[in-house]
């Protein structure tokens, strides 16, 4: 047998990965959204403009898109230049919304972060352990 690893609930929300741009933050949806330091990422307004009308769906991606917004911008400057290299880092986080249920229904609002992607070129990415980086910076905050 291999090495034994944590296990992890299989989630079925709306997935979405997020950086932090030039000061603004940003999120994508698709490889193309990510090339070039999330140059074509989609800003608050363009999750808005994106998902207008679309029911659960807008309530997810927006809610979300809203509350990461207010959340990074309480980080001060250098945490968030580490933490998203100006694009070259995304988070990956699973939006659980019961109103925009994929198959398993939920009972409450959740958003989990599944870890951090760097993308070191337009094609080769190199997963990082969101955990570990959260113990380090909650040990630098201390």
């Amino acid at each position: 047998m291999g090495e034994e690893k944590p296990v992890t609930e299989k989630l079925d929300g709306q997935n979405i990965a997020f950086s932090v741009v030039n000061g603004e933050i940003r999120f994508a949806r698709n490889k193309g959204h990510v090339k070039n330091g999330g140059d074509r990422a989609l800003t608050v307004k363009g999750m808005m403009d994106k998902f207008k009308d679309r029911g659960g769906l807008e309530r997810a991606f927006v809610g979300a898109a809203r509350d990461l917004e207010t959340a990074i911008k309480v980080l001060p400057d250098d945490q968030v230049k580490e933490m998203f290299g100006n694009g070259s880092k995304f988070m990956s986080v699973e939006i659980i919304l019961p109103d925009s249920t994929n198959v398993i229904p939920y009972d409450k609002n959740v958003l989990v972060f599944h870890g951090t992607i760097e993308y070191l070129s337009l094609i080769k990415a190199r997963q990082r352990n969101f955990i570990e980086r959260l113990i380090d910076l909650k040990m630098n905050l201390v």
